[in-house]
């Protein structure tokens, strides 16, 4: 949580390259670049890659439902 907030207030002065499997750190991003074996399958904001319906779609799906059950 501090090292995410720490990159929200400085992003906008620098250019950072994040690699994370987890959606929450990514969703600060301008531009996301989603990797399958190796190649670049899709690529946008997380807004526009939800709408995808695609890998990051599913995948944030998938992590929504994980921390929804974890609060249970």
């Amino acid at each position: 949580e501090h090292i995410l907030g720490s990159l929200k207030e400085h992003r906008c002065y620098k250019t950072l390259i994040l690699v994370s499997h987890r959606i929450s750190v990514l969703k600060i991003a301008d531009v996301i670049y989603v990797m399958d074996e190796g190649a670049i399958v899709e690529q946008g904001n997380h807004q526009q890659l939800v709408k995808q319906k695609g890998l990051y779609a599913k995948l944030a799906r998938t992590q929504q439902m994980e921390m929804e059950l974890e609060e249970l």
